[in-house]
């Protein structure tokens, strides 16, 4: 081997000289390759991990949609945003009321002590002021009016009342249709002091009246034990002080109660009459021609005002009529007087009906009909009055009545029936006492 420079080399030594040289080369060329061989591996693992993850986040990012907006993943839409927690605030302590009868009497002086109405016609509005002083030394805070019955009303102007001051108090009371003594208690209530109450009562009478108002026939109460009785007398007066005379009683010429010395067909502002149902059987009320007798005994007078005056006879055959569980409406009248009509005429009156339920009423009234043959009767309008609805009924007395009358009429819904008692009067024809009476 000829090297550069001319000179020569010894081919053996020459040999030697290069096999250690590719020996060391082998060694590092495999140990480098080695070394890559890791790199690319590590790379390469780095990678699928990369890609793992990018592919396990993937439901988590946008998306484009079909018009190529960025949305939402459907795992994000259906849970909504919730918003920051709020600090719970703890709820301030209530005062508990103290019971009316656990407060301290108020030191006070009502003005008048009682409210005493006098009489009041059927259906009438009578109004009656007093005052309540504050006679303490410490004021008395007046909140509200107290609660008391539906058929009265107050009005009082909430406020304190200082030490020797005066609040004024009104009482609206309405009466009813039915003649009644009427007493109940009209009062205010206080913050820190007992409720103060006043006695009210008023006669509920139209210009005639009948005392006493009912005729008992059983031993025990009204309607218990054994009919004990069969006869009374009733005392027939003028409200309005006009003398007037009594023409017939339970359908008969009208008899004075002996010793009495009074003449019921003279005029007189007060007449003592004889109640005598002696004709009919005692247990079932009919008479020999079998006709029960009604449920009141009229007297007719001829007071202007007060045609007709009613006692109601408490026996069995004519106990009240009970209210079916399920009805929703009620009235709580037990009989209407009609306002005296003239031959061929129509009369109409206005009856409340309550409800049970003021907004889930499933029932309704649709119809009045008559029971009696000497009227018909007519349901002719249907209005509300506050809680309640004021039915109007019509009677059309038949052309042979002539005088008083009276009859059953029944309010009809689809699911129910209730009675009630009609009295009235055609006025007759003249005004003699001899016309009137057979």
């Amino acid at each position: 081997m000829i090297l550069s420079r001319g000179r020569s080399v010894n081919s053996t030594s020459l040999t030697a000289t290069i096999q250690p040289m590719n020996t060391l080369r082998t060694r590092h060329g495999i140990a480098s390759g080695s070394i890559l061989a890791v790199v690319a591996i590590l790379v390469a693992g780095g990678l699928i991990v990369l890609l793992s993850v990018n592919a396990g986040d993937s439901n988590t990012l946008p998306k484009a949609g079909p018009s190529g907006k960025t949305t939402q993943s459907q795992s994000q839409s259906s849970s909504p945003a919730r918003p920051p927690a709020s600090p719970v605030q703890a709820a301030a302590p209530s005062t508990p009321s103290i019971p009316d009868e656990q407060k301290p009497e108020a030191s006070v002086r009502v003005k008048p002590a009682t409210l005493q109405l006098g009489y009041v016609e059927p259906g009438e509005s009578k109004t009656a002021t007093y005052e309540i002083i504050n006679e303490s030394e410490v004021p008395l805070n007046l909140t509200a009016p107290k609660k008391g019955c539906s058929c009265t009303e107050i009005l009082v102007t909430p406020g304190v009342i200082p030490p020797g001051g005066s609040r004024e108090v009104t009482a609206i009371f309405t009466a009813g249709l039915t003649p009644t003594i009427k007493n109940s208690k009209v009062g205010v209530l206080f913050e820190k002091h007992r409720s103060v109450q006043v006695p009210m009562k008023a006669i509920v009478s139209r210009k005639v009246r009948a005392i006493p108002q009912d005729f008992r026939m059983h031993k025990d109460g009204s309607y218990g034990g054994p009919v004990s009785r069969d006869k009374g007398r009733i005392e027939v007066t003028s409200v309005d002080g006009r003398p007037f005379r009594v023409l017939s009683a339970g359908g008969q010429p009208a008899i004075a109660w002996p010793g009495s010395g009074g003449d019921p067909m003279l005029p007189s502002i007060s007449h003592l009459v004889a109640v005598d149902l002696g004709d009919h059987d005692k247990e079932t009320l009919l008479d020999p021609d079998g006709n029960k007798f009604e449920p009141f005994w009229v007297f007719e007078t001829d007071h202007p005002e007060a045609p007709v005056v009613e006692v109601r006879i408490l026996h069995k055959e004519h106990r009240p009529h009970r209210r079916e569980k399920e009805r929703e409406w009620v009235f709580v009248e037990n009989r209407i007087v009609a306002d005296a009509v003239d031959p061929g005429g129509s009369t109409s009156f206005e009856i409340p009906i309550i409800w049970n339920s003021r907004d889930n009423r499933t029932q309704q009234i649709h119809e009045v009909v008559s029971m009696s043959p000497d009227f018909k009767a007519a349901l002719t309008g249907m209005r509300a009055d506050g809680t309640k609805t004021k039915a109007k009924v019509t009677i059309t007395p038949e052309s042979h009545v002539e005088g008083p009358f009276q009859g059953t009429i029944e309010f009809v819904s689809r699911e129910h029936r209730a009675p009630l008692t009609v009295i009235g009067y055609v006025n007759r024809p003249g005004s003699g006492s001899e016309e009137v009476v057979q």
